[in-house]
């Protein structure tokens, strides 16, 4: 049943930033009294070009604890009960398209791009990925707003501070990110974004998987061109990084860079990857040939391995965790050889139940 959008109010802290993302900022809210998120879309075209290149901006001036009416956020799944999508939805394109009336200045990519995180959001429902209450206007004239389940923490802060964070719980956060991935790849769901950043920690380190703002839906049947390094390139595979080609990767680009997180949830270091081309020359000429200054011997690029890459971090792990070689199976440089997350997240669980029989 959907709320009377006549009667609902919220707020948004705008002084209580938990985050930024490359199409807007996610500060803290209420909604009837319940604590949640509120992801609000960059305003302006300014804005919005920055979003597109990745460009910083700083918004000023606005009014803190703004209270503004619901155009249909549906029943929340704080409460127990069932989310129904299709108002979200209806609303959320009524809310698009009078952003488009009011606001024609703004880069309606970006406008595109957060109608899709919220279609994909509200058609998600599980305890490990973070659920959408809804999408509202904002305070501001077309301003969108998407509200979501509260979490304050994400793993890149959570990690440094737990220094004694046990293999179980390790085991444990890498399983629930895991049946996460499983549960959007069987509905041709690709994350593209999965980082420390965008795994937040909930009540009882639930970890829950966020930020579905570079996600997209792989349909095998239609072929679409590719976004090279969609993500946080240090959790990017080969295959998304462009080398002046076209890119070609498939949902085993969010297997890799859950590996990458595994490796970092062991370590609980940020992934400083090394250099991902290294030169290799021709071989020299005799000794009693001269080459002329102006020819020097050409010189060919070859890609490094993965794991070479990142052995700086990966060299801190135990040699006997039970994640290591679920880890460097997902960092294989040939997507083909990494597991499903399916096939991942069934390994992870019976690790788990080991550890726990120990």
């Amino acid at each position: 049943m959907e709320l009377s959008s006549s009667t609902f109010k919220f707020k948004i802290y705008y002084s209580q930033l938990l985050g930024r993302g490359a199409f807007g900022e996610v500060f803290k809210a209420s909604w009837e009294g319940v604590a949640c998120a509120a992801k609000v879309l960059h305003g302006s075209t300014q804005e919005a070009e920055c979003a597109l290149h990745g460009r910083e901006f700083s918004s000023q001036g606005v009014a803190e604890n703004a209270e503004i009416g619901s155009l249909g956020v549906t029943e929340n799944a704080l409460h127990g009960r069932e989310i129904k999508s299709q108002g979200v939805a209806e609303n959320a394109d009524k809310v698009l398209h009078g952003r488009e009336r009011q606001d024609p200045g703004v880069a309606p990519r970006v406008a595109g791009r957060f109608l899709l995180e919220c279609q994909l959001m509200r058609e998600v429902r599980h305890p490990c990925i973070i659920q959408c209450l809804g999408i509202a206007q904002g305070p501001e004239p077309g301003q969108l707003v998407i509200l979501m389940e509260l979490a304050t923490e994400n793993l890149t802060r959570f990690l440094p501070r737990c220094s004694s964070l046990s293999w179980r719980a390790q085991v444990c956060i890498s399983q629930a990110i895991a049946h996460a991935l499983a549960y959007l790849h069987c509905r041709h769901i690709l994350h593209r974004d999965l980082s420390s950043s965008n795994v937040l920690m909930a009540a009882g380190n639930i970890p829950k998987v966020s930020d579905f703002g570079t996600a997209t839906v792989l349909d095998p049947s239609r072929p679409h061109p590719l976004t090279p390094t969609p993500g946080t390139v240090e959790y990017m595979p080969p295959e998304a990084v462009s080398y002046g080609f076209p890119v070609s990767y498939t949902h085993q680009l969010d297997v890799f860079s859950l590996g990458v997180l595994m490796v970092q949830i062991c370590t609980k270091k940020y992934p400083r990857p090394g250099p991902s081309l290294r030169q290799v020359s021709t071989e020299p000429p005799d000794t009693d040939t001269e080459l002329p200054d102006t020819e020097p011997p050409d010189t060919l690029w070859e890609r490094v391995p993965e794991a070479e890459r990142r052995k700086a971090h990966i060299m801190f792990i135990d040699s006997n965790h039970p994640l290591l070689p679920l880890a460097m199976d997902c960092l294989r440089d040939d997507a083909t050889e990494r597991p499903t997350a399916d096939q991942l997240s069934q390994r992870i669980k019976s690790t788990a139940d080991q550890l726990s029989q120990s």
